[in-house]
């Protein structure tokens, strides 16, 4: 990345311009990335992630990383992209294939996709041209949905488990990363930004074609497969088409470094592929990217992809790299905002 200076953001020690990939230059802290490309910033919309040097971005705080940090570090994003704070909107992660709509703060979340083994339901929601109840709308308006949980997994990190809950899911406040119970988050509000989490795991970002629903996943090895989840969410809850949905694939840990036991390894390509796995030796290395990818392209899903290894490039937070108990979250999010950092 070519950097050139940028004066103005107070409490940043680093500053710059970054590119995109059609090579023409967006204005963002030197400390947050932007992956948005031209199509999405058309419409305008922005991806950005924020990196290692911007600080810890959990609110429950892993080993080492307290949450009032990751708090603190949200309220210092929230002022740069010159948005409320409580309109970023998060979720409890779980390394699983659940996405969330959330187009009503406060109201329940309407869901889909495998948690803990088993499936969420979907809520009954308006479809296209259609109005539900409460809700904001996609193609149409598009009512807020029930959804169920049978259970879930908590955790923070790539590897890193703690115990099963069941319950009903509700979103709780705006903002409140305790109370959505996913991996992913969409949305057909234009005043709400979706995020997630990731430390090595891939964000994954979506946007339908006009723009008008927009979100981001979390997607691990133990999460590969959201990505169509969330493809049939918004078929059924805003009416749109699969050859509407585009998809953008982020940094994670690459097969360079994303190396597993046997087992694992096995278990991962039965499900996905042998071109998932890249041997070196008698070990294997997962490729999240050809995963994702080959899953996409099989659905007929459109997708472009923007990586790097998180876990040997220095500028990214890696579980790997940095260690369980010292490991920096970083944010993903998706969303319209008219700070320094967005696609204006």
């Amino acid at each position: 990345y070519s950097r050139s200076g940028l004066a103005g953001l107070a409490g940043l020690a680093e500053q710059g311009f970054f590119p995109d990939d059609s090579g023409m230059q967006n204005q963002v802290p030197g400390n947050i990335e932007n992956l948005t490309g031209d199509r999405p910033r058309g419409l305008g919309l922005s991806f950005l992630l924020t990196l290692r040097a911007f600080g810890d971005m959990g609110l429950t705080g892993s080993a080492g990383s307290a949450g009032s940090a990751g708090s603190a570090n949200r309220s210092h994003l929230a002022s740069l992209l010159r948005v409320p704070e409580r309109s970023i909107i998060g979720c409890r992660q779980t390394h699983s294939r659940r996405v969330a709509a959330v187009d009503v703060p406060g109201e329940e979340a309407a869901g889909s996709g495998s948690v803990a083994g088993r499936t969420g339901r979907t809520g009954d929601v308006g479809g296209k041209g259609t109005a539900g109840s409460g809700g904001t709308g996609g193609k149409g308006s598009a009512g807020t949905g029930g959804a169920e949980d049978t259970g879930h997994i908590e955790a923070d990190g790539l590897g890193s488990v703690a115990g099963c809950t069941g319950g009903t899911r509700r979103t709780g406040a705006a903002g409140d990363a305790g109370h959505i119970e996913a991996d992913g988050l969409v949305t057909s509000n234009p005043d709400l930004l979706m995020s997630v989490t990731v430390a090595d795991c891939m964000p994954i970002y979506l946007y339908t074609s006009d723009g008008r629903v927009f979100g981001v996943l979390h997607s691990g090895r133990r999460g590969t497969g959201i990505a169509q989840e969330a493809a049939r969410l918004v078929e059924s809850r805003y009416g749109y088409s699969k050859s509407e949905l585009h998809f953008v694939l982020g940094p994670s840990i690459g097969s360079c470094c994303y190396r597993v036991d046997r087992a694992t390894a096995e278990g991962f390509a039965g499900e996905f592929g042998a071109q998932t796995l890249l041997w070196k030796g008698e070990d294997p290395y997962i490729d999240l990217v050809k995963a994702n990818a080959s899953l996409l392209q099989e659905a007929g899903l459109s997708y472009s992809i923007r990586h790097e290894c998180t876990a040997c490039t220095l500028r990214y937070g890696s579980n790997r790299r940095e260690g369980a108990s010292l490991y920096t979250r970083m944010l993903a999010v998706a969303g319209r905002f008219a700070g320094e950092a967005g696609a204006v």
